[in-house]
């Protein structure tokens, strides 16, 4: 690709870059009027325990759409395999030794419905977790239906055209030894899975649920007053900054579902670029603890992060780790600089507290630790990722003097660029193509720096930019 001059105005970190690609309380009729709801609050954050204690893993994968629509075309070319597929591999071979006995979906399974090498891609990343026995819930977000822009509600989709009803609908649900049930679009689903001598309901959620899929879930919780309930779906509170915001959607789940079932007491969501946690009071009085989990958006397009919320019944902590076993196995020479297995943002490792005795005292009494007491599996699962691990060489100087992106970027072509500010982030050309640059823009004026993610068409060629501060 020859040179070509980009006049980028309001300015910018454009940051160090990737890839190749990118990219009993039951379900009692709430009282409250919304308009009187609890403001949520950030948690209370403590050290995790380093004592020996009851623990498990519940595992997390977050929208895992780039990893499927570019595994053909850029990661398997490259590397052998994709990132989707190493995550899966990775709890697969150590479910035992991190206490896994769950793994939950977040949604955006795929990035186009429509596209059936995506689906390829998921089913075999998934049935991994399958043929070892590693039981799972799933879900669709938006792009994995056909008319994902938030206007359409579950029960409104033509199931026998919906991609997703086909790869991961009630039957293969069904087979999993934890499976409940499924909503009569098959599209959401329920999970039971034990771990340290307790059960736990796992309510997973389509995307856009309607009011008679509210009311499914509902009457599930109602069938089993005695579980505390994990609620799963692709979309409830967003991010601003690294701040926990609600979203319209998410409201209307806590209104119409979650404040009124004290069984309730962690939900989990993606879809929203970012991480975030907060807490609500429900209608019982007690805490409510709502995740973000979504790193689509990072290098790479998500670079294999997932999430570990690790549960320690012992000291009365949920303690988090973000890991990329797709980082850590990568070849060093293949690694950006930046680029980490673990991550230790607030909001992306951290811990809070629940007394989950009596959190769950007005359901199930006799809860208690397990008799087996072990480490903190957080720490088990960053040795894991971190051993042997190399960066990098040349990581950039975290002192050097870059212009900052306020609002956006344009070039001298259409469309607009648009990035976050943040040192190592992506920018969105189009909100489709990706675009990293080696090095963060430093200081205004013209300047050569080398193309290595531009996505439809994937190229790497050196570009000129010229840089004007706003």
């Amino acid at each position: 690709m020859p040179h070509t001059r980009r006049r980028l105005g309001l300015a910018a970190i454009v940051a160090a870059a990737a890839l190749a690609v990118s990219l009993p309380t039951t379900a009692a009729v709430q009282e409250t009027p919304a308009e009187y709801r609890p403001a949520a609050q950030a948690p209370m954050l403590v050290e995790p325990s380093e004592e020996p204690g009851s623990r498990f893993t519940l595992a997390v994968l977050p929208d895992t759409q780039y990893a499927s629509r570019y595994a053909a075309a850029e990661f398997e070319p490259r590397f052998g395999t994709d990132p989707f597929r190493t995550q899966t591999n990775w709890l697969a071979s150590h479910a035992e030794r991190l206490r896994i006995p769950f793994v939950a979906h977040l949604g955006d399974v795929v990035d186009q419905a429509y596209d059936e090498s995506q689906w390829e891609v998921a089913d075999s990343a998934m049935r991994t977790l399958e043929d070892a026995g590693l039981p799972y819930s799933v879900l669709p977000g938006n792009p994995d239906v056909r008319d994902g822009d938030g206007k359409v509600e579950d029960r409104d989709y033509d199931l026998t055209a919906e991609p997703y009803a086909q790869w991961f609908g009630a039957a293969r649900a069904a087979t999993q030894q934890t499976w409940r049930a499924s909503d009569p679009t098959g599209l959401s689903q329920a999970h039971v899975f034990a771990a340290e001598g307790q059960s736990f309901l796992v309510l997973a959620l389509a995307w856009r649920a309607s009011d008679a899929t509210i009311a499914w879930a509902d009457g599930v919780i109602a069938q089993h007053p005695e579980l505390p309930v994990i609620l799963t779906t692709h979309a409830a509170i967003t991010v601003d900054g690294s701040t926990a915001r609600d979203t319209e959607y998410g409201l209307r789940l806590w209104d119409e579902l979650i404040r009124g079932n004290d069984q309730i007491f962690l939900t989990l969501n993606g879809h929203f670029h970012g991480t975030a946690v907060h807490t609500r009071v429900n209608d019982a009085g007690h805490e409510v603890t709502q995740m973000l989990i979504d790193h689509q958006m990072s290098y790479g397009g998500g670079d294999g992060y997932l999430a570990l919320l690790e549960f320690d019944l012992t000291h009365g902590q949920l303690a988090v780790e973000t890991v990329s076993p797709w980082v850590a196995g990568k070849p060093p020479e293949t690694l950006a600089p930046g680029e980490k297995p673990v991550l230790d943002g607030e909001t992306e490792r951290f811990a809070i507290p629940v007394d989950f005795g009596a959190r769950f005292a007005g359901f199930v009494p006799e809860f208690g630790a397990g008799a087996e007491s072990v480490g903190r599996l957080g720490a088990v699962a960053r040795g894991l990722v971190l051993d042997g691990f190399v960066p990098a060489a040349g990581e950039p100087d975290p002192d050097a003097p870059t212009i900052d992106i306020a609002a956006g970027v344009h070039i001298s072509r259409d469309p607009e660029l648009t990035g976050s500010g943040e040192p190592g982030a992506m920018v969105a050309v189009d909100g489709t193509w990706t675009l990293t640059l080696d090095r963060p823009i430093a200081g205004a004026g013209a300047q050569t720096l080398t193309l290595t993610q531009w996505l439809e068409p994937s190229v790497d060629a050196p570009i000129e930019v010229e840089v004007v501060a706003d």
